[in-house]
């Protein structure tokens, strides 16, 4: 291992990669030291199986989310001794981590200059090399002032950026106003002269004292008739090579600079990655610097070809040990790299991408897979169209190799292309806010127009009565362009989304498991059949077969059910015999011949809102409901009110029903009463609530359940699994008004600013009984507060100042 003075201490180290940039399980003996990771949900993958903590956060640039994640570990484990962060993007929270707990590794001041493009260019002039002209500017005029005296083109960039994140070339004045970088004197840009000259990189580390250790200089690698040079082509949608050079003029020369920046910008050891310019005159001129390793290949490509693991030098470094290395032979080979972007902008799905390596052609790659969706992501190699390491035994053969590549390797995809069923526009909406297409099938005359702008085409069809014909009109429309997943948060949608998932082998919940949870009885099958949450039922197709079960169940009344349907449409109570007649006129009268009987549960309503993602459930939030007429819900509060033991088994209960019916994916909607024997489950949806249930959800823990739904599955979202906590409370409650045609609507002019009002009643509308969840046709009241009794109050004092009148027709 290479960090020995560790022993059994605390090290929390930052990683975002998925891919293996860095072999960490060398670095550091995990089954000693207390090795905490906090990483994304991508990054996981890379996460030694032996570490002591995992901790997965959604943004490892947001210190403060980062910081409050670690804090169990830092319990369970104490003060770090070392805070690692490989990747130039952490930096700065690692830094301020180990600022805080005084562990070992660079400081915010000591990083400074190497992350503020401003100070990293005063720094480097300091050291007395050559540096191309700058100034920093706050506005147009500043910047066109620069121009005025270096000439155009300039180069601008963000203060903090990397990979050419933030750089543009400017040409003229007229670029200056079409500029898409924003800039004040807040956030300042660095203006640079633009040097037309060919850059170089050069990988290395300096041992401390001015003593340096193994580096390469490496040319770049353009592609013939490209418009930009060097690093930035790629940031332009061109292929980027890199081949290190064997000229020993040019080393000895390169050297010479290196010997005078490198201890200059610090005298403690550190691992650099330069870019330099070299001019007609044989001048090296200073780009920018890095304090880590080179990014994409060029870590793989020292591994590999010179036995030297930059990362483990840097992770050594990190922990406050210097490693020992020699300089290069002379004799060394030579190795070059080629990163290829993608034929699109992300998000995008690859269709064709075929392998390079050969005897005269990389010797290793890393190109995504056929039917790979990348997202999208800024500065970074990983997700790309292509990565190339060559090797050899001179700097023109493998030069040769690496343009030969550029040239000869392609990479095709598509845009993401989804089929969404019925949903909210807030399901669409949130599609094309990811880059999707989106063909939209929804019921002719019940769907928000304003999908219109966010979907390629909107195709219709009834939905309840024609389930058929939406697996049709995708087959067709499937035929001509793929979808990458079918998508729906409607219960009419369920099935057939699910069953051409399948067909298409796309992925997502099964057939099975959606039929399921969509058919009441089979649900109480399967849930008997594990013996979990036991309640008494039976499916009766007649009026004589639901008074038996009415008798068997010795006073307990009975609940009457489709088995296939929502918003507690066609559920009716039976409490003695004289009720049979009327509750099976009703079944009989809905065009049905069987029914599911349940025992009535007796006990408050909760509902439960889950995510799943590859079979993993997280309860994201309790909902408490409030019932209306009969079982018709006309109010919603989160979070519930229960106590933590009462939680704890009501979630418990929801994963193993989850578990029990095999899902694996997306939102679950899973209604429960809470009994005296216990919580009870009353049925189950693989689709998010409704009533605007996602709305209280997102109001209250910050989890867009529509956004997750389509972007999880598809890996363009980040999925944390973990608790949620509660900020404060939400609720929704429903206008209702008597039966009849409205006359009148009176609504207050000043609502309170923590109360959303939206009344849809207007003289005219016809209001029917209320008899299920489509009968609330007057409006709704959403408002949040400190907590859900309060956001309820709210609601409750809204609803009171609005007057709907009707008239009996």
């Amino acid at each position: 291992m290479a960090v020995k003075s560790i022993g059994d201490g605390h090290v929390v180290v930052l990683n975002r990669w998925r891919d293996s940039f860095a072999e960490y399980a060398r670095y550091l003996d995990h089954d000693v030291a207390r090795v905490t990771y906090v990483t994304t949900d991508v990054g996981r993958a890379a996460v030694p199986p032996n570490a002591r903590a995992v901790v997965v956060v959604e943004d490892l640039l947001d210190h403060a989310e980062v910081r409050a994640a670690l804090e169990p570990a830092l319990r369970a484990h104490g003060r770090p001794e070392a805070v690692v962060a490989l990747q130039e993007s952490d930096f700065a929270v690692a830094a301020a981590l180990r600022e805080e707990f005084s562990a070992r590794g660079r400081t915010p001041a000591d990083l400074h200059h190497f992350l503020d493009k401003h100070a990293m260019l005063l720094a480097a002039q300091r050291t007395g090399v050559p540096v191309p002209r700058f100034e920093l500017v706050t506005d147009t005029a500043g910047l066109t002032g620069f121009a005025g005296r270096v000439g155009w083109p300039v180069v601008v960039k963000s203060l903090q950026g990397r990979a050419s994140t933030g750089v543009r070339r400017l040409d003229s004045a007229d670029a200056v106003d079409r500029l898409d970088v924003p800039f004040d004197a807040e956030h300042p840009l660095v203006a640079q002269e633009y040097l037309p000259h060919r850059i170089y990189h050069v990988d290395g580390v300096h041992l401390g004292g001015g003593v340096l250790g193994p580096w390469r200089l490496n040319a770049y690698l353009n592609v013939p008739g490209g418009v930009t040079r060097g690093p930035l082509a790629f940031a332009m949608g061109e292929p980027v090579g890199s081949v290190e050079v064997d000229d020993p003029t040019l080393l000895a020369e390169a050297e010479k600079f290196l010997r005078v920046l490198v201890p200059g910008m610090s005298v403690d050891p550190w691992v650099f990655h330069l870019e330099l310019f070299l001019t007609p005159d044989g001048e090296w001129v200073f780009l920018e610097v890095g304090c880590r390793p080179g990014g994409g290949e060029i870590p793989f490509v020292w591994r590999d070809v010179h036995r030297v693991d930059l990362m483990e030098c840097e992770f050594s470094l990190q922990c406050g040990e210097t490693p020992e290395l020699a300089p290069f032979d002379v004799d060394e080979p030579v190795g070059g790299c080629l990163h290829v972007p993608l034929d699109r902008p992300a998000p995008c799905r690859v269709v064709a991408a075929e392998s390079m390596v050969s005897f005269d052609g990389p010797y290793s790659e890393a190109i995504p897979a056929v039917g790979t969706v990348i997202p999208r992501t800024a500065g970074s190699y990983e997700f790309v169209g292509g990565r190339f390491r060559h090797r050899g035994a001179s700097t023109a053969e493998v030069a040769a190799r690496v343009l030969a590549t550029a040239a000869n390797y392609r990479v095709v995809s598509e845009p993401v292309r989804v089929a969404v069923i019925g949903s909210r526009v807030e399901v669409v909406q949130a599609a094309a806010d990811l880059g999707l297409d989106v063909a939209l099938v929804h019921f002719p005359d019940r769907y928000d127009r304003r999908s219109d702008e966010l979907c390629e085409k909107v195709l219709t069809a009834d939905l309840i009565a024609e389930p058929d014909r939406v697996v049709d009109l995708l087959r067709r429309e499937h035929a001509e362009r793929p979808f990458t997943r079918v998508l729906t948060l409607t219960e009419p949608g369920l099935l057939p989304a699910a069953r051409l998932n399948a067909e298409w082998g796309l992925g997502g919940n099964s057939v099975e498991t959606v039929r399921l949870l969509k058919d009441k009885a089979l649900m109480r099958d399967r849930l008997a059949e594990v013996g979990l949450s036991p309640v008494r039922y039976r499916t009766v197709r007649g009026e004589e077969e639901l008074l038996e079960f009415l008798i068997e169940l010795d006073g307990v009344p009975v609940v009457v059910k489709p088995p296939d349907s929502g918003g507690s449409d066609g559920v009716a109570l039976v409490v003695t015999p004289q009720d049979v007649p009327t509750a099976w006129r009703r079944v009989e009268g809905s065009g049905r011949t069987a029914v599911l009987a349940e025992e009535y549960l007796d006990g408050p309503e909760i509902s439960v809102e889950a995510f799943s993602h590859d079979g993993v459930h997280t309860v994201v939030a309790v909902t408490d409901k409030v019932l209306g007429t009969g079982f018709v819900e006309v109010g919603h509060a989160v979070p519930a009110t229960l106590t933590e033991p009462t939680r704890r088994r009501v979630c418990e209960l929801t994963t193993a029903l989850l578990d029990a019916v095999g899902l694996v994916e997306g939102p679950s909607h899973t209604e429960i009463k809470l009994t005296g024997r216990g919580p009870r489950i009353v049925e189950s949806h693989n689709r998010v609530g409704g009533d605007f249930i996602p709305d209280l959800v997102r109001l209250v823990h910050g989890v867009d359940l529509q956004r997750l739904a389509v972007g999880v599955p598809l890996g363009l979202v980040p999925w944390r699994p973990g608790p949620r906590p509660a900020e404060g409370g939400a609720a929704v409650r429903f206008l209702l008004a008597e039966p009849g045609t409205v006359t009148d609507v009176t609504v207050p002019r000043a609502p309170d600013p923590a109360v959303t009002l939206t009344v849809t009643a207007e003289p005219g509308t016809e209001v029917p009984p209320l008899r299920w969840s489509d009968d609330r046709v007057c409006g709704h009241v959403i408002a949040t507060g400190a907590d859900a009794a309060e956001a309820l109050a709210r609601c409750e004092d809204a609803v009171a100042q609005v007057r709907i009148s009707t008239r009996a027709g």
